[in-house]
């Protein structure tokens, strides 16, 4: 397990370390970001808003989430529109 500081606290990275409670398990993963991507997160850390790194990701893919419903949600209402075939004559 390594051990790092982040933020002047120890930072440890287990592949199977989980978090939370029943309700809320969490996992740790390790992810590569690109230098945008990072300067983006440390911006988000910056401003005070986010505490930590995971909590700025864990925003980040609430709002994916929401966008991918959103573009599916008009497929689904779109096939539930069309005419169902009948029988055939």
């Amino acid at each position: 397990m390594a051990r790092r500081r982040c933020g002047g606290r120890p930072l440890v990275r287990s592949p199977h370390t989980t978090h939370g409670s029943a309700m809320t398990t969490r996992r740790t993963l390790t992810i590569s970001i690109t230098a945008e991507q990072d300067a983006l997160v440390r911006a988000c850390l910056h401003s005070g808003r986010y505490a930590s790194a995971s909590e700025v990701v864990r925003a980040a893919l609430r709002l994916l989430s929401r966008e991918e419903a959103d573009a599916v949600s008009p497929l689904r209402s779109e096939a539930n529109t069309e005419p169902k075939a009948g029988p055939r004559a």
